[in-house]
């Protein structure tokens, strides 16, 4: 009896816990961004239509046009430059959470430092809410969550004006692509007008798919909805939802009277691979990036500069370089009246983060200090294996940035700062 107690008790904890599996590093998939003309499945490669990761010209005026004429709005939807704002809302599951709460951190750390004072920017994840649930027309439990959430922390459906959504379905576990394909982009079609209609000045709305799966614990309970290929099906969703509006889907109509959605593009465009680097700008994802515990079992990524820091350094990276969303992300003359927000006080000297720009990089870019004089400190700049491929002692710094030039090859870098009683750090990427 104690032999089979003791049998059943390792069974339920391999049922709980289970194993990633580290073994699947790769799939042998071509990222949509390194796909280019190339097809898969009978759809071309590319974050855009035509094989290319470049918006469409005339998609991308008319998003900087939408960008242009973004006002402060107050609780009522009135344009208000004094106690209005632009509220720019994070929206998806547990993956969208830990991916633009990190962003939100990041950005804190150097208080809002060039940012459009105008712009709020909100998170509203639910865990374990999926695409169905989100399109659930009679259980309309998720959006009164949502509703419940805006009213505690003061704001209105009327003040929402930009979304980054990253989302995937947890009921299309088939393993049939096309059933996948045509199901899921439905539901995301939907889920556009949805939110249009939920959210009445809703301008713009940015899009993620999720990260490689690969490495997921058969035993995790969305194992079927995530585990590859499914979660570079979602990504192919997502692109092919974004061609259709360009290509004049009226499903998807952004202009002219009663819109059936908002404008619609490309945030960071996550999925690589496993270990194998993207041609397009060497990120990859390793089995130790990944949490092996039961709940986050190669599903989520390690709360660590290196994992989870990675997606919140793209997300940061692409709203303040992005040629649409850059325009109402940073500061500039159209928000010159919007009042300056309180900052706080040191947040910079209690920070283990710096920042650096540009980034991604051809190579040479600047490091910037926190506020305060930092005397002798070694630059250290290791590749993702942890190699150091650079290093440099600096003796009675006292500038706040640091210029850095190198020959360094695509690929993602952790530059690190170590001083007698301190360490900063970063991720850089590097590409063509």
């Amino acid at each position: 009896m104690k032999k089979l107690l003791t049998a059943l008790l390792c069974l339920i904890s391999t049922f709980v816990f289970g194993q990633i599996q580290c073994a699947n590093d790769s799939t042998g998939l071509i990222p949509l961004v390194d796909l280019g003309t190339g097809f898969y499945e009978g759809h071309q490669g590319g974050l855009y239509p035509g094989g290319t990761n470049v918006m469409p010209s005339s998609h991308r005026k008319k998003g900087n046009n939408i960008s242009k004429g973004l006002k402060p709005l107050d609780s009522l939807g009135n344009v208000n430059y004094e106690e209005g704002r632009i509220i720019f809302l994070g929206l998806g599951a547990s993956l969208a959470s830990n991916a633009f709460n990190a962003y939100i951190d990041s950005i804190k750390i150097y208080d809002f430092e060039g940012m459009n004072n105008c712009l709020d920017v909100k998170g509203m994840f639910f865990g374990g809410k999926d695409l169905d649930q989100m399109i659930d027309f009679e259980d309309n439990s998720y959006w009164q969550s949502v509703a419940n959430k805006m009213e505690d922390r003061g704001d209105t459906y009327e003040q929402v004006q930009i979304i980054w959504l990253l989302q995937q379905s947890f009921e299309d576990t088939t393993s049939d692509f096309d059933t996948y394909y045509t199901n899921v982009l439905a539901k995301f079609v939907t889920l556009m007008q949805v939110l249009k209609d939920t959210f009445p000045n809703l301008k713009q709305v940015f899009l993620s798919g999720v990260h490689y799966m690969g490495y997921m614990d058969p035993l995790h309970f969305r194992y079927d909805a995530f585990v590859e290929p499914h979660g570079y099906w979602g990504n192919i969703v997502i692109k092919e939802l974004i061609a259709k509006q360009i290509t004049g889907d009226p499903a998807l109509k952004y202009t002219g009277p009663a819109p059936a959605a908002a404008w619609l593009g490309w945030g960071p465009n996550f999925w690589a691979d496993g270990k194998n680097p993207r041609a397009y700008d060497g990120l990859s994802w390793d089995c130790d990036q990944y949490r092996t515990d039961g709940t986050g079992g190669g599903f989520h990524l390690l709360d660590s500069v290196d994992a989870l820091g990675v997606e919140a350094q793209m997300l940061k990276t692409f709203f303040t370089t992005n040629t649409v969303a850059k325009t109402w992300h940073q500061a500039g003359a159209l928000w010159s009246t919007c009042p300056e927000p309180l900052k706080t006080e040191n947040t910079l000297q209690t920070t283990n983060a710096i920042n650096i720009f540009p980034n991604p990089s051809n190579g040479t870019f600047i490091i910037k200090l926190p506020g305060l004089i930092i005397n002798d400190f070694n630059l250290i700049i290791t590749d993702q294996v942890g190699r150091a491929v650079y290093t440099q002692s600096f003796s009675n710094y006292q500038f706040s940035t640091i210029e850095f030039k190198s020959q360094l090859t695509p690929g993602i870098y952790f530059v690190q700062l170590n001083g007698s009683d301190f360490q900063l750090q970063n991720t850089v990427v590097i590409s063509k």
